[in-house]
């Protein structure tokens, strides 16, 4: 399933440390077509890039959010995927906050998503790996996603906020993905 566009896209993937990195790396250069996926550390350049993927992170490494900040200054006005820490991140950034859950969720859980300009309606089930909730989400972004530990996805302008890790939960990780860029970058 290799993703199509009429001109030639560049995706930057901007990693963390995420102990889940090469699966998104893997996931991307499913979708896409060879050498369109570069990866970059927080602290490289990281503009003339068509879009971003900013994954999540180990909880040993410590980026401080101010870096994390400036990044998302940077991409805010391009097609942009944020996931798991990436989403935290973003939420707080735009002025929401989080709530520490009471134990690490980890697994697959069912999420249901509606009115996403990016993915169908529907319960699907997608893998997850945190300890932190959105506890309020930011006054600027569309909640369109949710499971029994509240918002699990939102959107802002062109970018698409996940608080579970869709490189980790097989065929509907790959689907949604695909279809955010589809949708975002306007093939």
């Amino acid at each position: 399933m290799v993703f199509k566009h009429k001109d030639v896209v560049r995706i930057a993937l901007i990693h963390n440390g995420s102990v889940y990195l090469q699966d998104l790396n893997k996931l991307l250069n499913k979708i896409f077509e060879k050498d369109r996926v570069v990866m970059l550390s927080p602290w490289d350049k990281i503009d003339g890039y068509d879009a971003y993927v900013f994954s999540g992170r180990s909880s040993r490494t410590q980026t401080k959010l101010k870096d994390i900040f400036r990044l998302i200054e940077q991409i805010i006005d391009k097609p942009s995927l944020y996931i798991c820490f990436g989403a935290e991140a973003f939420n707080m950034y735009l002025g929401g906050t989080l709530k520490v859950h009471e134990s690490l969720l980890k697994g697959e859980i069912t999420i249901e998503f509606k009115g996403s300009s990016y993915f169908a309606d529907g319960a699907y089930n997608f893998y997850v790996s945190r300890h932190l909730n959105i506890g309020r989400l930011n006054k600027y972004s569309k909640p369109v996603a949710f499971s029994k530990f509240g918002i699990e996805a939102f959107e802002y302008r062109n970018s698409f906020a996940l608080m579970f890790h869709p490189e980790k939960s097989n065929s509907q990780g790959e689907l949604l993905v695909k279809s955010f860029f589809e949708k975002s970058l306007k093939t």
